[in-house]
C-alpha cells in the first residue's frame, strides 16, 4: 500500500520543532547567505510591478519555521506562511497568514490562483514523497513533487516568480545560468536585510574577499565562495548523518532540477536562473556551529545554547567529515549550497 508523506512529515517536524526553531531564533545571522536569491527576486518584483514591499504578496510554502518571514521580519513584507504541521512557534502578530496546507497546496491554489507576486519553497520539497512498504517509491514521489510544483505555479500571477531552493539529487546537467540576477541594488539590499543583517554581510564579505562586495553598488552572487560544497556532500550528511545518528532520522527524496524544469513549462513557468548556489552557514565560534547543528537537526539531547557535552565530538566529526568547517578572517564558515532555480511564470 502507498501513501504519501505528510502526515507523517507533519508528525516528524512536530517533534524536531521546538529545538529548530530555537536554534534559528539564537543565531539569527547564520543562514544570512540563504537570503541573497530572494532579494535579487523581491528587488525584481518591486521593479516590475512599481510596488512597494509592504503591499507584495508572498506565499511561503513549507514556510512554518519562520526562516524567511523572520529574516525580513523588519521590513514591512507580509507572508502566507503554509505548512503541513502547527506545531512551529507563531511570531504572535497579525502581520502574517498562517495557514495549515495538508494537501501539498492543492486546495489552496484553487481558492487563490493568479493572488500572489512571489512564491518561495525553502528546503521543504525534499519531503515530499511516497512510500509503500519497501520503503520511498521514487518515481511516485517525483511524480508527487511535480504536483506539487504545479499547485505552487497557479498561486502566481503573471509576472510573479517562483523560487524553489533544495537539495539536488545529484549535479545538474542543466547548465547554470542567470548572469541578469549577478547585480543586487545595495540601496534595496538595505531596505530589505536591514542594518544589523546588512553589516554582517559586510563583515562576511570582507572575510570572504567576496568580489565585489556588499560594500560596492552591486553584488555578484557567483562568486560568493570559491570553495563550495559539492552537491553530494549535503546528501551524505542528510543520509549517513542525520538519518543514522539522529533519534527522529531523516527519509528524503532529493531534487531531480532537470526534470522539474523540463515540466515547468507546462506549468506556464519559465526558468530565469538555476544557481548551484555555495552559500555557507557562518558563525562566530566552532562551538555556536557545533550547538546550532546539534539543535537544528536533533542531534542527541538539546542542550542550552553553547553549552557542550560529549554528543558534541559526533556533531562536530559530522560536520566536518562530510560538509567541512573553515575559519576565515573572524567568522567560522560550515560549507552548505542548495541549488535555487527561479521561475517567472508567463
Amino acid at each position: 500500500m502507498m501513501k504519501d508523506s505528510v502526515k507523517e512529515v507533519a508528525e516528524y517536524f512536530g517533534k524536531r520543532a521546538a529545538r529548530y526553531q530555537l536554534s534559528q531564533e539564537t543565531c539569527p545571522m547564520a543562514r544570512s547567505l540563504d537570503l541573497i536569491p530572494y532579494v535579487y527576486v523581491i528587488d525584481g518584483v518591486i521593479r516590475q510591478f512599481s510596488r512597494s514591499p509592504g503591499d507584495l504578496r508572498i506565499f511561503d510554502a513549507f514556510g512554518g519555521s519562520g526562516f524567511l518571514s523572520r529574516s525580513f521580519a523588519h521590513t514591512e513584507i507580509r507572508f502566507t506562511i503554509a505548512d503541513c504541521t502547527n506545531a512551529y512557534k507563531q511570531d504572535g502578530s497579525n502581520k502574517h497568514e498562517w495557514l495549515i496546507c495538508p494537501d501539498y497546496f492543492r486546495a489552496i491554489s484553487a481558492e487563490r490562483a493568479g493572488e500572489y507576486d512571489l512564491v518561495f519553497a525553502h528546503g521543504g520539497l525534499h519531503h515530499v514523497y511516497v512510500k509503500d512498504n519497501a520503503g520511498l517509491e521514487d518515481e511516485t514521489s517525483v511524480g508527487l513533487q511535480h504536483q506539487c510544483v504545479a499547485n505552487l505555479s497557479r498561486l502566481l500571477r503573471k509576472g510573479g516568480f517562483l523560487v524553489l531552493a533544495d537539495i539536488p539529487d545529484r549535479p545538474s546537467r542543466v547548465d547554470a545560468h542567470g548572469s541578469d540576477i549577478s547585480l543586487i541594488d545595495t540601496s534595496m539590499a538595505i531596505d530589505l536585510f536591514g542594518n544589523e543583517r546588512l553589516a554582517f554581510l559586510r563583515s562576511a564579505a570582507t572575510d570572504f574577499s567576496l568580489s565585489p562586495s556588499l560594500n560596492n553598488t552591486c553584488h555578484t552572487v557567483e562568486s560568493i565562495f570559491r570553495d563550495s560544497t559539492h552537491p553530494g556532500s549535503l546528501r551524505r550528511f542528510f543520509d549517513e548523518e542525520v538519518a543514522r545518528k539522529t533519534p527522529n532520522g531523516h527519509e528524503a527524496c532529493f531534487l531531480d532540477f532537470e526534470r522539474i524544469i523540463a515540466r515547468a513549462a507546462k506549468h506556464d513557468l519559465c526558468l530565469m536562473a538555476l544557481i548551484p548556489y555555495p552559500g555557507a552557514w557562518v558563525f562566530e565560534t566552532a562551538n555556536q556551529a557545533v550547538w546550532f547543528f546539534r539543535e537544528m537537526f536533533g542531534f542527541g539531547q538539546s542542550m542550552p545554547p553553547f553549552q557542550e557535552d560529549s554528543q558534541d565530538y559526533v556533531v562536530k566529526s559530522a560536520i566536518s567529515d562530510t560538509l567541512g568547517m573553515r575559519s576565515v578572517g573572524d567568522h567560522l564558515a560550515v560549507n552548505w549550497g542548495v541549488s535555487y532555480a527561479i521561475f517567472r511564470r508567463d
